[in-house]
């Protein structure tokens, strides 16, 4: 396989990294690649490997805190793998590549009277990046509709998981630092008017209940065992509104930070300290982050 490494239409150097995530924060990749398709990106992750170069995996940049002053190493986008691919033989089951994005996955499929996709309503992020996160919420996650996995290995192999192969619990997988080039989700059939309000429904009580207008990487902490979740627990602890610089917890949900223009990923690292001080503070709990941290420095969580 041709090496594609240092070709113009896939590498960029020195790509700002704010613009590509939800919270609109961060530095420039000192590599950055957005192979289009399964072949290009097997191509550059065997590359790469074979380099040494440190690679990291960018989605829609949801669930995404990037350093002010970036990364090094080397960063790989799929906003250019967004193929659907529906099965002819299997009614519901599709294939669809890791950049796609899930609402307008939920908007296709639940027209197309599939259910299962609207359990995602008010997930911003890409199908790859649901899957590496298993995201969802209190109506289901990504490991109640996926059926298996495509997943590109750091040697560039290039593989199929089923669904019960990849380590899929809450808000995790265990997908041993491969790449998640396409997703196999089976939907249910079901009657495209039923569908679509089910998901409308959801999105009028999601959009009264967090902030999903305003530049956020979404929850910032996992819901710890027990009955107390994470926005619980920081509600009480006062952090509704807590701000520093430009950055502030929501109003609307205390889960969120949000950017109000021009935050830096400092003003968010001690909106983090402040509130996992508060909360064990008063509960003796300690809350592990949701979203991941680029950063050349030590990581918060």
């Amino acid at each position: 396989m041709a090496s594609c490494v240092d070709c113009s239409d896939v590498l960029v150097h020195d790509e700002p990294l704010g613009p590509l995530t939800t919270l609109g924060i961060g530095g420039p990749a000192r590599l950055f690649y957005a192979p289009s398709t399964v072949d290009e990106l097997a191509a550059v992750l065997a590359e790469l490997d074979a380099r040494g170069e440190r690679v990291r995996f960018l989605g829609n940049g949801s669930n995404l805190l990037v350093d002010d002053e970036g990364v090094d190493g080397a960063v790989v986008s799929f906003r250019r793998l967004r193929f659907v691919r529906p099965d002819r033989d299997r009614a519901g089951v599709f294939d669809v590549g890791a950049g796609a994005l899930v609402p307008g996955l939920i908007t296709r499929t639940a027209r197309s009277g599939f259910a299962g996709m609207e359990r995602l309503v008010g997930i911003p992020g890409s199908i790859g990046g649901s899957l590496f996160q298993n995201a969802g919420g209190k109506d289901g996650s990504m490991a109640d509709i996926v059926e298996g996995a495509t997943l590109v290995t750091r040697s560039g192999r290039t593989v199929f998981r089923r669904q019960d192969e990849l380590g899929l619990g809450y808000r995790k997988s265990a997908l041993g630092g491969a790449a998640v080039a396409s997703v196999r989700l089976r939907l249910t059939p079901d009657d495209p008017r039923a569908v679509v309000e089910r998901a409308r429904a959801l999105m009028v009580y999601r959009k009264r209940t967090q902030p999903l207008q305003d530049r956020s990487p979404g929850c910032i902490f996992v819901n710890p065992h027990g009955e107390r979740s994470a926005s619980w627990l920081l509600e009480r602890a006062g952090v509704k509104g807590l701000r520093h610089g430009r950055a502030s917890f929501s109003e609307k949900h205390s889960n969120f930070i949000i950017n109000e223009g021009g935050a830096t990923a400092h003003d968010v690292r001690v909106l983090i300290r402040e509130a996992r001080d508060r909360v064990f503070d008063r509960f003796h709990q300690h809350l592990r982050l949701e979203i991941t941290e680029w950063t050349a420095g030590r990581p918060i969580g």
